[in-house]
């Protein structure tokens, strides 16, 4: 797949507009929070296929008959979210969403499970370049490593089980691909992102982190049959090494595609010809295993089998 944006929202009831140049500082903080539920932190780099994986999460659980689903607002009240809908129209019929503006963060309220025991999950719409601020820029070597204000709040708020999801562009990494001087186009660029990322959480006094790593875009990988740990610990070593230092850590790998892609007859874009549910499928069964301590029936399992194992160490 080639490089997604990520959706263009509409405002909706948490929606956040910025002017100016100071991004950051210009963001409120204290978005509003399920008290009792889960909240998804979604990391990524400007292009991962960050907001294309959060599409697919939600098209799926409403696609999905063995799923009870509804949308929420902030008060846990049933609200039929127009933008989420959109979001789903649009991943059903194979648009891959747009970039998000670098001036909006949403946020947004669903509640799913099966048998009458539903997990309260809220997450954040950011662009990538929020998260890449994070980084020193040009000429400002001694930028304080910051995230955006309602970041640090969902980070910092009691009550609130939290779990990370880094999205990872495979496409960084293969060795055919046409190098960029661009810093932020560098395979190492990413690893920088996060492990500044990991860097912040811990100062804001969090011992146990929760976090999922996907490798998105793995259908264009050069070696689809790799294990993800094994790509993640060839490419990420200082992610890793930071990890280290929380003492709670729990910490899980899993490949990430959306399906068949082909080029749009008569354009140059690409869209989804056929969707293949199983790799969302293993996200929401890692967001409702941690949110409520037990597996959805009939949802793959997260940690790889023994001969999902020999498959990866015979790749390499």
């Amino acid at each position: 797949m080639a490089a997604r944006g990520e959706a263009k929202p509409v405002p909706i009831h948490n929606s956040i507009g910025i002017d100016g140049d100071d991004e950051l500082s210009a963001l409120q903080a204290g978005p509003p929070l399920p008290q009792g539920g889960s909240c998804l932190f979604t990391a990524g780099a400007v292009g991962s296929g960050k907001s294309t994986l959060q599409h697919a999460l939600i098209h799926r659980l409403y696609r999905d008959e063995r799923i009870d689903f509804s949308f929420r607002n902030e008060d846990g009240e049933a609200l039929h979210d127009p933008d989420l809908q959109e979001w789903i129209f649009q991943f059903d019929r194979g648009e891959f969403p747009e970039r998000t503006p670098r001036s909006r963060l949403q946020t947004f309220f669903v509640q799913f499970g099966q048998r009458g025991r539903p997990v309260k999950l809220s997450f954040a719409e950011i662009s990538g370049e929020h998260f890449q601020a994070i980084l020193p820029r040009s000429g400002q070597p001694e930028l304080s490593p910051n995230l955006a204000p309602d970041l640090e709040h969902i980070l910092t708020t009691r009550d609130v089980k939290k779990l990370f999801l880094f999205v990872a562009d495979t496409t960084r990494h293969d060795p055919g691909r046409e190098q960029s001087t661009d810093d932020r186009d560098q395979a190492l660029f990413e690893d920088m992102l996060f492990f500044a990322l990991l860097g912040r959480i811990r100062e804001l006094g969090l011992s146990r982190i929760r976090l999922l790593f996907a490798a998105a875009k793995w259908d264009e990988a050069p070696n689809r049959n790799l294990d993800p740990e094994r790509f993640f610990r060839a490419h990420f070593p200082q992610t890793r090494s930071a990890l280290r230092r929380f003492p709670k850590a729990q910490v899980q790998y899993i490949r990430f595609s959306v399906g068949d892609v082909r080029k749009v007859e008569g354009g140059s874009g690409v869209e989804i010809a056929k969707h293949d549910f199983a790799p969302i499928e293993r996200v929401i069964q890692w967001i409702h295993t941690l949110a409520a301590d037990r597996a959805l029936r009939g949802y793959p399992a997260i940690r790889p089998t023994l001969w999902d194992r020999i498959k990866g160490w015979a790749a390499t």
